[in-house]
């Protein structure tokens, strides 16, 4: 209970802020305020968790909500974008064996149409789960899903919203989830759990949004390129509890579409640390190549990659793996960002990143 009343609080102080930034209407940046509960299910991805993978989780959200209605961003990027702060509670359906989750985190949602009373959007989001209930080798051996209590949290939800008053909308919304520490501890099968829900989101100061009408074409440039380097931590041994201390430098050359949209190809080359005295290999580098597709909302950005591996002296869990990373790019084109690698359903390890657009 007093975890409830201390998260209020906060939301509490939230709403008084963003009411004071609201007097200023040349900010150009709207706030409201949402609220959702939702339930699903878990997908049993291995077969070490399918014996606790029938449960349905369920659980709520609470969000602010910032608008970006400037008209520097509308005339370059062509469209109205939210950015979410937002705090959610998940019970796994499961208390003894999985318990529940608590999760802050930040969203990014470009809206379609949002002029009318009938319109949509799709939010990604990253985050930071406290998991009340993780594997024990002794008190809870069955939780294969989570080993740390702090974990990272990713969600992409395509909402619907239909405009009820001038303040008020309701919402139906599908989101795929997933938990995991990225293979810092094991075991760290991680959880991915779809779920649907319904809710209401509530503007204080209703306001009109119209359709954007570009004057002029959007200046930008046709192709990109960019420099990463990222680090992580890796469990290459359960029973000695050695780590491989991950380094990695990523070039990639995009090619944009427009200010919104691009497409990308690039080169990973990576050093996994101590892997050759854990799996009697060569050497411990890496290199992959890379393709996929990136949005941009203003200086936040949303990277999803396929890689495959054209050298490895160490054999891959699979030869084709994803890469989503979310990046906050700065005025100079510095850039940083969190990112996760996956093997289909399964985290190979996750970590940060820094980098510079050329």
């Amino acid at each position: 209970m007093k975890t409830f009343y201390s998260y209020l609080l906060i939301f509490s102080l939230s709403w008084h802020i963003a009411a004071a930034v609201e007097l200023s209407d040349s900010s150009k940046f709207y706030f409201s305020y949402r609220a959702a509960t939702y339930c699903g299910f878990i997908i049993p991805h291995a077969e070490a968790i399918a014996p606790v993978s029938g449960s349905n989780p369920y659980g709520f959200e609470l969000s602010v909500v910032r608008l970006n209605a400037r008209t520097s961003d509308l005339e370059k990027y062509r469209v109205y974008s939210n950015t979410h702060l937002f705090y959610n509670f998940i019970d796994f359906g499961n208390p003894s064996v999985l318990g529940y989750s608590h999760t802050v985190g930040l969203g990014f949602e470009p809206l379609i149409r949002p002029h009318r009373n009938f319109n949509g959007g799709i939010r990604f989001a990253a985050g930071l789960s406290y998991l009340t209930n993780v594997f024990d080798s002794i008190s809870n051996p069955q939780n294969q899903f989570f080993s740390l209590p702090i974990s990272g949290f990713l969600q992409i939800t395509p909402s619907i919203y239909l405009r009820i008053s001038d303040g008020m909308m309701v919402i139906a919304q599908a989101s795929y989830g997933h938990i995991s520490n990225g293979g810092i501890q094991k075991p760290n099968y991680g959880m991915n759990f779809p779920t649907f829900g319904i809710g209401i989101q509530y503007w204080p100061t209703p306001k009109t949004l119209h359709p954007i009408i570009v004057q002029n074409k959007p200046d930008f440039k046709k192709r990109q390129f960019s420099l990463d380097l990222y680090n992580s931590i890796k469990v290459l041994n359960d029973q000695r509890k050695t780590r491989a201390y991950i380094l990695g430098m990523i070039y990639t050359a995009h090619f944009n579409l427009s200010p919104l949209h691009s497409l990308n190809v690039g080169l990973d080359a990576v050093y996994q640390g101590d892997i050759r005295h854990e799996q009697n290999v060569s050497d411990p580098y890496r290199v992959t190549v890379l393709g996929g597709y990136r949005i941009s909302l203003g200086q936040v950005e949303f990277l999803l990659q396929l890689g495959t591996y054209i050298y490895s002296s160490f054999r891959a869990m699979d030869p084709v793996y994803q890469r989503y990373n979310l990046k906050y790019r700065f005025k100079n084109n510095f850039n940083i960002g969190c990112f996760v690698k996956a093997h289909r359903h399964v985290a190979e390890f996750m970590g940060i990143s820094i980098g510079q657009y050329f």
